[in-house]
Formats: structure tokens, C-alpha cells, sequence
């Protein structure tokens, strides 16, 4: 895992050394779909599923800077025993934050890496498969950092693909406590003025 982020993060640097080409006080709304996975507090399972992100952003004076807030949703399941009883359980999660990315590169292609901060609303479920009877249902708040990676690839003047790799630091809560969740995305987003 870690080798995979530090592979990303040497190709980002070593092929867009440049700084980006933005143009202060644009706005940029990204909207992602992408996988997340790790493991569950609560089950100690590995659990994988689904993430959707929405981002907006303002790029700032200090020209290679953007601030914005993330609001996501993701929901990842795991299975553990078998038979009689195998239980399926699911964990699912909305993080709100707020946070900054470096932008690196020339204008059809950008890199970045970024820090934010929030909070996430998460809730926990045990069923057990056979019967279909639930238990251990929690539902908690906590805090959370997310460390995005990745790149955006202009289509045109006004678009861009976005790919990236997030890590997500999730602690205070007993859905999520001091999880590592991972996410890859890829996405679209737009530059407004």
C-alpha cells in the first residue's frame, strides 16, 4: 500500500516539475465515483464498496493553491464465517471537509497533492446472512484527515478528467476508530469563474 503511494507520488513530481498554470479566483466543482476499502473497526473485517465525492474548490492568489470543501458518501461491506453463521456486515459513511491542494504541472495535464480536515457521519451494521436478522447497529461522528494524490487531465477549456488516490485517517469515533480507509476515484469536474 504504501509503495503504491510513494510510486504516485514520484511520478506526480518527476513528470509535472512545473507549476500549474491557474488562473486565481476561478472555481473548480469536481464530481468522483470510485472504490474504497479497508477495514472495519467494529468487525475488524476487510470491507470494500463504493465511494461518490463532490468538491468545490477556489483557486487562490498564491497561484498554485486551491481551497474548498469535500462531501462524499461511501459504503463498503465485508463477509466473515460461513454457514450458519456467516454474518455480512456493512459500513457506511458521509465525511464533510474542508481542506487545500498544490497543484503541479501545465494545463492539459495538473497533478496535485492535498490535505483536509472534517468531520464524518458513519453507521455500522452486523446481519447474519441465513436468517437476515440484525445486530450490532451503530451509528457515530467522528474526526477524520484525507490526504488526496492524484491528477486532472483537461478535455477541453472548461473540463477535465480527475484520477486520484485518497488515504482517509478516521479517529473519535467507534464506527471508524482510527481507520485507514483507502479510495481511488475518477471523475469530472468543471472550471467556472
Amino acid at each position: 500500500m504504501r509503495s503504491v503511494l510513494l510510486v504516485t507520488v514520484l511520478l506526480l513530481v518527476i513528470s509535472v516539475p512545473a507549476m500549474a498554470q491557474v488562473e486565481p479566483g476561478n472555481a473548480l466543482i469536481i464530481f468522483n465515483a470510485g472504490h474504497v476499502w479497508g477495514t472495519s473497526a467494529l468487525s475488524e473485517e476487510s470491507i470494500d464498496g463504493g465511494a461518490l465525492t463532490f468538491t468545490y474548490e477556489m483557486l487562490q492568489p498564491v497561484k498554485p493553491l486551491s481551497i474548498g470543501i469535500n462531501i462524499g458518501y461511501s459504503s463498503a461491506q465485508g463477509d466473515t464465517g460461513t454457514g450458519i453463521t456467516q454474518v455480512q456486515t456493512s459500513t457506511n459513511s458521509i465525511p464533510f471537509f474542508f481542506g487545500g491542494k498544490y497543484w503541479l504541472g501545465k494545463n492539459k495535464f495538473q497533478g496535485y497533492i492535498g490535505a483536509a480536515f472534517g468531520i464524518y457521519f458513519s453507521w455500522f451494521n452486523s446481519q447474519l446472512v441465513q436468517t437476515g436478522e440484525s445486530y450490532n447497529s451503530v451509528g457515530d461522528t467522528g474526526f477524520g484527515m484525507a490526504f488526496p494524490v492524484g491528477m486532472a487531465v483537461s478535455v477541453s477549456d472548461k473540463a477535465f478528467i480527475s484520477v486520484n488516490y485518497t488515504l482517509n485517517w478516521l479517529w473519535d469515533s467507534s464506527v471508524l476508530s482510527d481507520d485507514i480507509m483507502n479510495t481511488v476515484n475518477i471523475g469530472l469536474g468543471f472550471k467556472v469563474k
